[in-house]
């Protein structure tokens, strides 16, 4: 997929721990939400998590449960598909590494993708984190955070 080319070791490993997470879960399409649990599971935006005072464990638990559990059953995993919404989320983590004069895009660059991609299901789920991390992940802060921590 062309869309990979500018992607470094470690967001090239959320996108597969993304595809891991889909076929864990029985779904043919990976969504926003396996690659926020992708994003997570690779750790390296653990800062912008204990910046908000967030523990990412806890993000990975409340992302799990709220991932849909397919009946699909995929036994070869360069079958998934990728929806319209992971597909918007990778432009707009291209255009993120950009904007922080990064010739590659890293999962720092995948996270502010999702908090542009207001539509997507991850967003969603950060959206509706819990009532005390409610509107903590502003992009603008995020990308500031990136910019100075990672």
């Amino acid at each position: 997929m062309r869309e990979f080319d500018k992607f470094n070791e470690r967001a090239m490993t959320a996108v597969q721990n993304a595809k891991n997470a889909a076929c864990h879960f029985d779904n043919p399409i990976v969504g926003t939400d396996h690659l926020l649990l992708g994003i997570l599971q690779e750790g390296y935006i653990e800062p912008i998590f204990d910046n908000q005072g967030i523990k990412i464990e806890y993000s990975i638990d409340y992302v799990q449960g709220k991932i849909f559990v397919g009946n699909t059953t995929l036994e070869d995993i360069s079958k998934l598909t990728y929806s319209p919404e992971f597909r918007k989320v990778i432009r707009f983590s291209t255009a993120e590494a950009e904007l922080l004069g990064r010739e590659r895009v890293g999962p720092e660059c995948l996270f502010l993708g999702v908090l542009r991609n207001e539509r997507g299901i991850a967003f969603k789920h950060l959206k509706n984190f819990g009532s005390e991390y409610a509107g903590r992940f502003i992009l603008r802060e995020m990308r500031d955070f990136v910019r100075k921590h990672l």
